[in-house]
């Protein structure tokens, strides 16, 4: 959520560059000045915190029935014009003392929230990418700290990734099918349980 200072600082999104899915693949743009998302629909747009509220609730069902799912909202009930006034309220009062208590976010990566109208966006993870997690052999067992493996317990794909050190960007789905199909085919060869 952000407000009318915020839209005017430059684009949220910078369409030049190949780095999304959606900026490689369609032949979507954003705008400079982000006011062609808010036309599409995109950035929601309202003159008052409780108009606000009422859109993004219409947008989040909206998306539910076209997705035929809850995901990835499920519970309305906390999203209220009072306790969205109370959330920017708090934020804002970060903003005057330069300090985040929640986040930890410098003064110079903050403003606030104050003048209509005010803007808002669904965001919810579509793709995401986890590198690190448990180290694994080349067996795709999970091993301990002392490099041994953990009887029965497997790891494949991105958690435990041979690439954890780095985004890789585009070998996950190899590295997803090669160690399923190693950790699959240990996991069926132990005789022990």
């Amino acid at each position: 959520m952000f407000d009318a200072d915020s839209i005017n600082k430059g684009a949220f999104m910078n369409s030049s560059r190949a780095f999304t899915w959606f900026t490689t693949h369609s032949s979507q743009t954003w705008s400079s000045d982000n006011h062609e998302a808010v036309d599409n629909g995109w950035i929601l747009r309202a003159n008052s915190i409780s108009e606000l509220v009422d859109k993004m609730l219409a947008a989040q069902s909206a998306t539910q029935a076209r997705l035929h799912s809850t995901f990835p909202f499920t519970d309305h009930s906390t999203l209220t014009a009072a306790s969205v006034q109370a959330t920017i309220d708090k934020y804002n009062g970060y903003c005057t003392n330069g300090t985040d208590r929640d986040f930890g976010r410098p003064a110079s990566g903050m403003a606030p929230v104050a003048r209509a109208p005010f803007y808002a966006m669904q965001n919810y993870p579509i793709t995401y990418n986890t590198q690190g997690g448990p180290k694994r052999n080349a067996k795709a067992q999970v091993v301990g700290l002392d490099n041994q493996p953990i009887p029965h317990l497997y790891s494949a794909g991105e958690m435990g990734s041979y690439f954890g050190w780095m985004y890789n960007g585009g070998s996950n789905i190899a590295e997803c099918l090669c160690t399923g199909q190693i950790a699959a085919r240990n996991a069926l060869a132990e005789t022990s349980v």
